[in-house]
């Protein structure tokens, strides 16, 4: 069991680095993002899925999961208003600043991560300029709205209508999104983040991940998911924070080959090698907290060790790597910090 539940951290962990990756190749260099954001994010979510504990009342399900998400979210976003609004503020005095206060109240009330929310939020290009969309947090608010409906679609005692109720929920929220109809709190993203979610739940149901051995099976999975990923890196572009599938089902389906493909080298080769195991499980299991500091960084700082580095003049190769090393020193030198606040 320890193994398992390690080899998922690890999971986690590289994934939490992908992110940071792929935000980073996002602002810098947008033609390399889906190396990354072909998986991260299904690979989140399938692991959250397996993670779900549906044995407790909704009563006690809902209320840990709205105190492990729904706090991050209102801590770190409130977080961000105030910085940004501060910016504004020393930049182009206090007008300016009142109003994306507003702006960031009404993001944050919002919960659209990528810049929609009404019609007038959709069509202007002003208030998108600024940042008015909760970025990345819509994860945390998809997180919540797909495990409550998991939990409710797992009390089904048939396995073919649960899988009905999540190809109609999935599907709503996919097509839905395609349009005009932005609705609040990322309930879309949550909406086909389900699919995801069940995947990953009925995995644990099934004991799926006790049955990772080295085999013809698992080494041919290896090997369909690592050409995918080349393939879907290349030719497609999947965004998940706006429903975004260049080739829809084709890249859902892939984004799954290539997450499962990632847990089972994490179980056969990474599991193998303790200290590494130790890294990226320790990166796994400090996830959320990592994925905070990243936000403000990406968001009001633009990465600051990019700040920095771009002082230097260094190529795109170069400076990639030290940006991206930096910023994952930067936080879990945070990570580090808050723990010992606690201990305190």
């Amino acid at each position: 069991m320890r193994n398992r539940i390690a080899s998922l951290d690890t999971a986690k962990g590289i994934a939490i680095l992908a992110v940071i990756l792929g935000h980073y190749f996002q602002e810098f260099s947008p033609d390399k993002m889906n190396i990354v954001y072909c998986f991260h994010m299904p690979l989140f979510f399938l692991i959250s899925g397996y993670c779900l504990s549906i044995n407790k009342t909704f009563k006690d399900f809902a209320k840990s999961k709205i105190h492990r998400l729904l706090i991050p979210y209102a801590v770190t976003a409130v977080i961000w208003g105030c910085l940004q609004t501060l910016k504004s503020f020393i930049k182009n005095g206090a007008l300016d600043g009142v109003k994306q206060a507003i702006k960031c109240i009404y993001a944050i009330l919002y919960g659209g991560g990528q810049g929609q929310g009404s019609f007038y939020l959709t069509k202007s290009l002003e208030w998108k300029a600024i940042g008015c969309e909760v970025g990345m947090l819509w994860f945390l608010l998809a997180l919540l709205w797909g495990s409550l409906f998991v939990y409710g679609i797992a009390k089904f005692k048939s396995r073919t209508v649960q899988c009905m109720v999540v190809i109609v929920i999935a599907m709503f929220g996919y097509l839905s999104a395609q349009g005009y109809i932005v609705l609040p709190f990322s309930i879309q993203q949550g909406m086909l983040a389900t699919s995801y979610l069940y995947i990953g739940l009925t995995a644990k149901q099934y004991g799926l991940t006790d049955k990772i051995k080295l085999n013809f099976i698992n080494c041919s999975l290896c090997l369909i998911g690592f050409v995918s990923w080349i393939l879907m890196s290349k030719f497609s572009l999947l965004e998940m924070y706006c429903n975004s599938y260049k080739y829809g089902i084709l890249d859902w389906l892939t984004s799954i080959v290539i997450s499962c493909f990632i847990i089972v080298i994490c179980q056969l080769i990474l599991s193998k090698n303790n200290t590494i195991q130790a890294v990226f499980s320790w990166l796994g299991k400090n996830s959320l907290i990592i994925l905070c500091f990243h936000y403000i960084d990406a968001r009001i700082f633009g990465f600051i060790v990019h700040r920095f580095a771009s002082i230097f003049d260094l190529n795109f190769l170069l400076n990639m790597v030290i940006v991206f090393i930096g910023s994952c020193l930067l936080y879990v030198l945070g990570v580090c910090g808050m723990n010992v606040v606690k201990k305190c």
